[in-house]
């Protein structure tokens, strides 16, 4: 390496899978929250050191909308439906080194 920054790819897409496995809650039965497919922009850059060694970082932004359905005891049974969108910005830093 040069001593430059290597870059990731410019902003790569991905998508990205939110499944869901937990369906309990204490407040809503019968709840249902469906597992949804969204998108994922990702930028990043590996910093080299001397020997070998190298610092990364890297971001992503994740974009996932789902729907939930379920039924509220406390309100007579009257049935529940949301939209809701998960839209996290992941921020990850490495040490590493190449060998």
């Amino acid at each position: 390496m040069s001593g430059q920054a290597k870059h990731l790819p410019p902003l790569p897409a991905e998508r990205a899978l939110k499944v869901t496995s937990g369906r309990k809650d204490g407040f809503i039965t019968n709840l249902d929250v469906k597992s949804a497919f969204g998108s994922v922009i990702e930028l990043g850059a590996d910093f080299p050191l001397n020997g070998g060694w190298f610092v990364g970082i890297d971001a992503r932004k994740i974009v996932v909308k789902t729907k939930a359905n379920g039924v509220l005891p406390a309100f007579g049974g009257a049935a529940a439906h949301a939209d809701g969108r998960l839209n996290p910005l992941v921020l990850f830093a490495a040490v590493g080194r190449r060998f």
